[in-house]
């Protein structure tokens, strides 16, 4: 019998530390790390900005706003929806996005081209105002 309560003894507490371990690599895991850019038509050289949520922070002027927009899609950019009411000008001036990394463990890579920089902030919102 005291084999027995000592098995199961030893069987609790392994079961109890494997849940103590798998909870804190979750609560290790990064939230979303990524890396944003913009750039003008005829430029080479990027805006660029680092976002990272859960916790908000990186580079970026306005983490929480960007990330916010994000979670509000689950981190696919692709998602996003025009700003309703908006009134961007006819002006050709295209601004090109991407943003690569990582979201909730999932990999990110997107890219898209906007007509020019009001179209750009209709659609993403605070994401690329850097």
């Amino acid at each position: 019998m005291k084999v027995m309560k000592v098995a199961v003894l030893g069987g609790v507490l392994l079961l109890a530390s494997a849940v103590h371990a798998g909870a804190a690599a979750a609560a290790a895991a990064p939230g979303a790390e990524l890396t944003l850019s913009v750039t003008a038509q005829g430029s080479d050289t990027p805006a660029t900005a680092r976002l990272t949520c859960d916790p908000d922070g990186g580079t970026h002027p306005a983490p929480k706003a960007a990330c916010d927009a994000l979670r509000a899609v689950d981190g696919r950019p692709e998602l996003l929806t025009p700003a309703p009411g908006t009134v961007c000008v006819g002006l050709y001036d295209p601004r090109t996005v991407q943003i690569t990394g990582h979201w909730q463990g999932r990999e990110v890579s997107y890219e898209a081209t906007f007509g020019n920089e009001c179209h750009l902030r209709a659609a993403t919102g605070p994401i690329f105002a850097f």
